[in-house]
């Protein structure tokens, strides 16, 4: 059985997914978190990430300056990249990894 976590405690929960506690008092589905902040290049943990102009994915940047070299298009959707400049640093959201996962 899977477990949802709020504020610290642990219930079932029929879905079966794993949940964890948002500052608001609701619950937010662990998995999709994760994919979230999951780099669809390296797999990993998002880390200096970057955000794509044109559609909005991200990616760590030292994952997709590499793959630009090779291939103009976003390695998620291929939507066109038309330069470098089209991805753009993201601090909130390396913020928000940080408070999620720490360093």
């Amino acid at each position: 059985e899977g477990l949802q976590q709020t504020r610290g405690k642990h219930h079932g929960n029929a879905s079966g997914g794993r949940r964890v506690g948002r500052a608001c008092g609701g619950t937010m589905d662990y998995e999709r978190v994760k994919e979230s902040v999951t780099c669809t290049i390296c797999l990993g943990v998002i880390t200096n990430c970057r955000t794509v102009s044109t559609c909005l994915h991200r990616f760590c940047n030292t994952c997709i300056e590499p793959a630009l070299r090779v291939n103009s298009k976003c390695p998620q959707c291929r939507a066109n990249i038309p330069s470098r400049r089209s991805c753009r640093e993201d601090k909130a959201f390396d913020a928000l990894v940080e408070a999620i996962y720490g360093d």
